[in-house]
This record gives C-alpha cells, structure tokens and sequence, in this order.
C-alpha cells in the first residue's frame, strides 16, 4: 500500500516530532510500516507529481 501524505505538515505528527497529535492513525500505520522521509517527485502539480511517483 503507498500513501501519499500530500500537503501534511510534520507539525501535526508526533512521530515526525511535531508538536500536535492530529494523525494518530496515520502515526500508528507509519510505526507499524516503512517512511520514506526523504522521497521527493518530479512535478510541481499534484496530477504530474503522482504520475511521476509511480513511474
């Protein structure tokens, strides 16, 4: 399963040391699963980018 955090701030994450526990699914599948804290896309628009994520 990839999910794609699009605009999520690590603010709201306490597992991205955030200050605020606004995702505890997210937090609970990201412990239980593989980040990829660093994966970038080439596009600048949402439509391009996850096109380019998955190619």
């Amino acid at each position: 399963m990839l999910i794609l955090a699009e605009s999520f701030s690590t603010v709201d994450s306490k597992r991205a040391g955030g200050l605020y526990d606004n995702m505890p699914l997210f937090d609970k599948m990201q412990a239980d699963g593989i980040t990829f804290t660093n994966f970038m896309a080439n596009g600048c628009t949402s439509e391009t980018a996850h096109i380019a994520l998955l190619q």
